[in-house]
């Protein structure tokens, strides 16, 4: 949960920023397209915590070297750790390119976290069906322990790490698309009240 909150945390807001900034537009005046800004601003984001992620395996790894699990088993939780981080600051990428204000930035993702990286697991754990862990990566992450520890059956690896991995690449889409149309609209006024003159 604490990565998933990371990773959409610091991009709920990247493109927005720009935004208000006004310096979004002067991105679209080089040969850069959506797409290109969208995975520019990802790749800045989340570096740091995917480079503080890929820093944690060796520890992870050393429980191989001292028995009980498996290679296997290994690559699997790593590979739904990286998931969890990929799909969620996708997520946040989307909502970044949606809103304007940061403060709507940062309820939209803390909406979308508390929805997806809590609300939806327990819902799947109190239901006993699999279904709904299939469109997160807290599907991933349970399936990886085999067993789904013991609270449930978990969805096949392929399906859990597959489906949100696809859905992080559509929220990356949807992104590209939204960027380069939005720019161009101007942030809500705000009015502003004048102090009352005094005589």
């Amino acid at each position: 949960v604490l990565l998933a909150a990371q990773a959409i945390l610091l991009t709920c807001d990247c493109v927005s920023q720009e935004k208000r900034a006004g310096t979004l537009g002067l991105l679209f005046l080089t040969d850069l397209n959506g797409f290109d800004i969208v995975a520019g601003k990802l790749t800045a984001q989340v570096s740091r915590s995917l480079y503080c992620l890929m820093a944690a395996f060796p520890a992870f790894g050393f429980c191989i070297i001292l028995g009980g699990v498996g290679l296997g088993d290994f690559v699997k939780v790593a590979l739904a750790l990286l998931n969890t981080l990929f799909y969620f600051a996708a997520l946040g990428i989307l909502i970044s390119a949606c809103v304007w204000r940061e403060r709507t930035a940062t309820a939209w993702g803390g909406l979308a976290l508390l929805l997806l990286g809590a609300l939806l697991p327990i819902m799947s754990l109190m239901a006993g069906s699999p279904v709904f862990l299939s469109l997160i990566p807290a599907g991933a992450v349970l399936a990886s322990l085999g067993t789904g520890a013991g609270l449930i059956a978990p969805p096949s690896m392929a399906t859990a790490f597959l489906v949100p991995h696809a859905l992080g690449w559509l929220f990356i889409g949807a992104a590209s698309y939204l960027v380069p149309r939005s720019w161009r609209q101007e942030a809500p006024i705000v009015p502003v009240r004048r102090a009352a003159s005094t005589l």
